[in-house]
């Protein structure tokens, strides 16, 4: 007699007599196969007391009544267990797992572990689009080490193109990290979810790092612990000449700088405060009531002068204000010679009273008459 070929379900001949018993093997295997759920696939012997029609696929090693029908698709009827063999391609539900396998030709595989390949689009708990074509509603999303190490890679075609990451509130983009339009690493904010700022720049060719400050803001360092003292360290090679610098630049065009350079033979680091700009002044200036501005000390580059309070100093040394100079006995007085001529100094006990002395590069001499000053 022959058997369909998908089902192997049985034909009736022509001449056949009984032609029902056929036709009822044939209903009856179709009620146990089609949408195919078994009860288990993890026994490999049949259980004690089956209700009748109970479904198993028949495990591995099968023993007793089972014996031989490893894989196989167990039926229990009122007189005894019918078996059918799978076809590749055919699947069934496991009621006691609540998933899904499918028959290989050799072994029933768990969908779940399926390779997943050339899918156009996958959604897990979430729709998908032509242009989002894989999407997940999830509270988190764990992306597991397989032996040591894990990386997420995220490609594109030239670096005029873009590979990132958008953050978004209320699907409306207000932070980009990745490399946005060049291979330089870039992360960008946004206000609107429109119009997005670059805050920040790594040069891919040099790893110069590049904080582009839109509309005067600012990098803030804060303290990591209650009570500590935020730093921000510039560590150099001790080699000479080597610096650690901070440079202050205008449109990318380098003005100032501040840094301390290594010198091997003197044994200190020097600190310098130093213009990049011809005939450029250097400030130090601090404010009053959060607003008058005073110029406390301002070298002239063009000139050399220094004023003390003078935002336009006309001598080499141009002091705002009394001038105060060391006062000294002259008994303690330090050597003229060793300090050189020109240098002043304020004698308490002078012969004369309090006065203001001078070296002429020998001896103190009194600023009121030249003498020699004494006790």
């Amino acid at each position: 007699m022959a058997d369909t070929p998908h089902l192997a379900l049985p034909l009736m001949e022509g001449s056949q007599g009984q032609k029902h018993v056929t036709h009822n093997e044939a209903l009856i295997a179709l009620d146990a196969l089609v949408q195919l759920v078994v009860e288990s696939r993890g026994l490999a012997q049949a259980p004690p007391s089956p209700m009748a029609e109970d479904r198993y696929i028949v495990s591995s090693g099968a023993t007793g009544v089972w014996a031989g029908k490893d894989g196989q698709v167990a039926v229990y009827k009122a007189e005894g267990w019918l078996y059918h063999m799978p076809r590749p391609g055919w699947s069934a539900v496991l009621k006691d797992e609540m998933q899904i396998v499918l028959w290989s030709g050799t072994d029933w595989l768990d969908l779940r572990a399926l390779p997943i390949e050339f899918a156009q689009k996958f959604g897990v708990n979430a729709s998908v689009s032509d242009y989002e074509r894989f999407a997940v509603s999830s509270p988190s999303s764990l992306f597991n080490h397989q032996g040591d190490s894990h990386r997420l890679k995220i490609n594109k075609m030239g670096p005029g193109d873009t590979a990132s990451i958008v953050f978004q509130t209320g699907y409306s983009g207000l932070a980009e990290m990745g490399l946005a339009g060049s291979n330089s690493f870039q992360l960008k904010v946004s206000a609107d979810g429109v119009t997005f700022l670059n805050a920040m720049s790594v040069d891919g060719a040099g790893g110069d790092v590049d904080f582009s400050l839109a509309n005067g803001g600012g990098v803030q360092i804060g303290r990591y612990t209650i009570g500590a003292s935020p730093r921000l360290y510039l560590n150099a090679d001790a080699t000479d000449g080597a610096r650690a610098l901070i440079v202050l630049a205008h449109n990318h065009q380098q003005r100032a700088a501040i840094y301390t350079e290594t010198d091997s033979s003197a044994g200190i680091d020097d600190l310098y405060v130093c213009s990049y700009q011809d005939d450029a002044r250097i400030r130090l200036v601090t404010s009053h009531d959060g607003a008058t501005q005073w110029n406390h000390l301002v070298l002239d580059g063009e000139t050399g002068s220094v004023g003390i309070g003078k935002s336009d100093p006309s001598a080499t040394l141009d002091v705002d204000g009394p001038v105060r100079v060391k006062s000294f006995t002259v008994a303690n007085l330090p050597g003229a010679t060793a300090v050189g001529a020109g240098a002043l100094v304020h004698v308490l006990d002078d012969a004369g009273g309090s006065v203001l002395a001078f070296s002429d590069g020998s001896d103190w001499r009194r600023a009121t008459d030249r003498s020699v000053v004494s006790t």
